[in-house]
C-alpha cells in the first residue's frame, strides 16, 4: 500500500501511517503512526490500553489474546483462549525485505 490511514475507534479523523514489518504469508502487518501526527493520534486513544507483544512463544497451557480483523468484517474482534499446541513451521520471507 502507498498510503497507510489509520483511524482510532470511534473516530473519523485517520492519521498517516507506515508499515514496519510485514508477514504476508501469514497476513499480518506491523503500523506505526506517523511521528509528524503521532501526538494527536495518541491523545485520542488515551483511554485505550496498549497492546504488549511478546518476544518469545507462549508456554502451553498460557491464556493468550488474539486481534484480528475478520474478512468482511467492520470492527477489530479480540479472541482469548488457551495455548493447547505450539507447531513451527517455515516461511518465506518477504519479497520487499526494505520493510523488515
Amino acid at each position: 500500500a502507498i498510503d497507510i490511514r489509520v483511524r482510532p475507534h470511534g473516530s473519523a479523523k485517520r492519521y498517516a501511517g507506515k508499515v514496519t514489518t510485514y508477514g504476508p504469508d501469514v497476513d499480518l502487518a506491523v503500523v506505526e503512526i506517523e511521528e509528524s501526527v503521532a501526538d494527536d493520534f495518541w491523545r485520542k486513544t488515551s483511554d485505550a490500553t496498549p497492546v504488549e507483544l511478546s518476544e518469545s512463544l507462549p508456554a502451553l497451557q498460557e491464556t493468550v489474546q488474539v486481534l484480528g480483523f475478520p474478512t468482511g468484517g467492520r470492527t477489530i474482534c479480540v479472541t482469548e483462549g488457551v495455548v493447547s499446541r505450539v507447531d513451527s513451521i517455515e516461511l518465506t520471507p518477504p519479497a520487499d525485505t526494505t520493510l523488515v
